[in-house]
């Protein structure tokens, strides 16, 4: 089995030796940019442990840690970025997988 490590190894081998020929046959530059992960909000406990959202359904994030996590809110830990959320804004989950947007 190959590790995560060799593969991601293989992968960048791959993406060098691409580059490398795009530069040579149109005689450019072409850089590369890497996406990092930033910070990440945790949520508080969910109160059944798990939580099924409809599209379009309003959800809350509370700055409460002790409020249990239900069908309609939880708690977040991210402190002031809760603050400098505005309506239209959107929020990635699981990392980019699903979004929420702001709505108030």
């Amino acid at each position: 089995m190959t590790s995560g490590y060799s593969l991601l190894s293989q992968a960048l081998d791959r993406l060098h030796t691409i580059r490398t020929e795009v530069e040579r046959q149109q005689k450019l530059s072409l850089p590369i940019i890497v996406q990092l992960k930033g910070t990440q909000p945790r949520l508080g406990q969910i109160a059944e442990g798990t939580v099924h959202l409809r599209p379009g359904q309003e959800y809350r994030f509370h700055s409460n840690r002790k409020l249990l996590g239900t069908q309609s809110g939880c708690y977040c830990d991210f402190g002031d970025w809760l603050k400098k959320l505005k309506p239209g804004d959107k929020i990635s989950l699981n990392y980019g997988r699903n979004f929420m947007r702001v709505v108030r």
